[in-house]
């Protein structure tokens, strides 16, 4: 079964992973995993981790253990301003 594997920004310095296999839909953030069987739960409102470890682990196996390197972006003080104004930054 073919799955897909993407990573999101998560927190200040987190990398929130998605492994999507069939009708299986894991999120990971750090160390909380969350299972959603979207043939059940299309709007993934029910987590099912706890009642499908197997699941569980073998979409995990698919979680690369290093964070992507992505593009550095220049954050000049006008785009400081934004995300202080946004409560991105103190």
């Amino acid at each position: 079964m073919l799955s897909a594997v993407w990573a999101a920004p998560g927190g200040v310095g987190r990398v929130r992973w998605r492994v999507r296999e069939g009708d299986l839909a894991l999120m990971v953030e750090g160390d909380a995993a969350q299972l959603f069987d979207l043939s059940q739960d299309p709007d993934q409102e029910r987590d099912v981790a706890a009642e499908r470890p197997q699941d569980v682990a073998r979409l995990l196996a698919q979680v690369p253990e290093e964070a992507p390197v992505g593009p550095i972006v220049e954050v000049n003080e006008a785009r400081r301003e934004a995300l202080r104004a946004l409560g991105y930054l103190d």
